[in-house]
């Protein structure tokens, strides 16, 4: 700040110049006046319009075919009865269809029933083999041994292309190999008739671990040799069956 008389630099709170005594008179300062500036209005927010999500139409329903009419029935041929095992009770019903591809058929005719004229037994079972086994003192259960390793080579050798010992020549081998071969030739067979069964359309399940599970390790409980038996003249009933129907 300086003195208006003679112009001596003074200090800011100042009352009187030291140089030549003039009182100092302070100037006020002018207010700013804040001056309103109005806003100006605001624009109108436009609201949103959601867009309806696009929904496809949904195809139009295929026109229903018409149904044939269904040709007549022609007249049923008599099913062969099929065996239950355990109590040798007959249930008529007609064996499964077989498929149409099957890798051991060695024909492309199809599966046409043409029922053979040697009709194979369909009604053995466990109750039976024991008793007539007593009676016979086991003559009757070795006869149907030897039936069912002649009768695995009717019903599957044209379809595997395999033979099955006859009974009789394993137990001439037997007594050469210590009682092995009869072993190893019923592990083989177990194996072969559970393959016939499954190719034939049955959903029935024997193998040689049927035989070594209950034939074998079974008779730890006594009855294990008995379900074995069971389920082995179930499986030949099953497939003779079928070979009666189909051939």
């Amino acid at each position: 700040m300086f003195c208006t008389n003679c112009g001596n630099q003074l200090a800011d709170d100042a009352l009187f110049c030291t140089n030549c005594g003039q009182k100092i008179e302070k100037e006020e300062a002018p207010e700013v006046v804040n001056e309103v500036v109005e806003e100006a209005p605001k624009a109108e927010e436009t609201p949103v319009v959601e867009e309806a999500p696009f929904v496809e139409e949904a195809p139009a329903a295929p026109e229903t075919p018409a149904i044939p009419e269904e040709p007549k029935a022609e007249e049923k041929k008599e099913t062969p009865a099929v065996v239950n095992a355990v109590n040798n009770t007959a249930d008529t019903q007609t064996p499964p269809t077989r498929p149409v591809n099957t890798s051991h058929a060695t024909f492309n005719e199809g599966y046409i029933k043409t029922a053979p004229a040697l009709q194979l037994p369909t009604k053995r079972g466990f109750l039976k083999c024991f008793f007539l086994g007593l009676i016979t003192l086991g003559i009757y259960n070795f006869v149907v041994n030897v039936k069912i390793s002649e009768e695995i080579n009717i019903t599957a050798s044209r379809y595997d292309g395999q033979r099955t010992m006859h009974y009789v020549f394993v137990l001439l081998l037997s007594g050469i190999t210590l009682g092995i071969y009869p072993i190893v030739w019923q592990h083989k067979l177990c194996n072969r008739l559970g393959r016939e069964v499954a190719r034939r359309g049955y959903n029935y399940n024997f193998s040689a671990s049927t035989m070594w599970l209950w034939g074998v390790l079974g008779s730890l409980i006594i009855i294990g040799p008995m379900i074995y038996i069971h389920k082995l003249m179930k499986t030949v009933n099953l497939i003779n069956t079928s070979y009666n129907y189909y051939g």
